[in-house]
């Protein structure tokens, strides 16, 4: 009940959108577990403490990475560092689905990474995270599972990266990527038909 009561202040503090139509699917304990997630990795403290504020100064190096990876060549080059691994992992249908739209699906989030510095681009975290990398990966067909690898394949592949050799780099990329993958395996199992 603490960890519900909790959430929902950060959620009021945050002022995320959570009534719009692409979120109706969405339970309350939905929304707490990935504000729950938010508070966890994302707070001032990181500690477990209630924290309702997020902790700006990784706001701001999430921002800068976006520099650093938002690039084209960049983002090539994960494409490429990914699909090593990706074609091993799902099949060819899928990895074929995955490949072509690698780009647009972390550049989407990487934009939204930047713009979590902003309160108006926070406000649409949910809604965005959904329009953005959750849509598209049903429209592509892939499932809970497909989806689990592709974003566990991100994570682990990101600090091989040219880009991402400062450690600063991969801690910042890290904290964000597994608190947005947390949140959208969940929203995706939850709305999957």
């Amino acid at each position: 009940m603490a960890r519900q009561y909790a959430s929902i202040v950060f959620m009021a503090s945050c002022r995320f959108e959570t009534g719009k139509k692409r979120l109706a699917y969405l339970s309350l304990d939905d929304f707490v577990f990935c504000t729950h997630q938010m508070m966890e990795h994302w707070t001032s403290t990181s500690k477990g403490d209630a924290a309702v504020d997020l902790d700006r100064a990784f706001l701001r190096q999430l921002a800068d990475l976006k520099g650093l990876m938002g690039n084209k060549e960049a983002l090539e080059q994960y494409r490429l560092a990914a699909a090593g691994i990706l074609g091993k992992q799902t099949s060819s249908e899928k990895f074929r689905a995955i490949d072509s739209n690698f780009r647009t699906l972390f550049k989407a989030l990487l934009r939204m990474g930047e713009g979590l510095i902003h309160s108006k681009d926070l406000k649409y975290f949910f809604s965005d995270l959904v329009e953005k990398f959750i849509e598209p990966c049903r429209s592509l067909e892939l499932g809970w599972k497909d989806v689990d690898t592709l974003l566990t394949c991100a994570i682990e592949v990101a600090p091989q990266l040219q880009v991402m050799r400062k450690e600063r780099s991969q801690r910042v990329f890290a904290r964000y990527m597994t608190t947005v993958k947390s949140c959208i395996l969940r929203m995706h199992q939850v709305g999957a038909p």
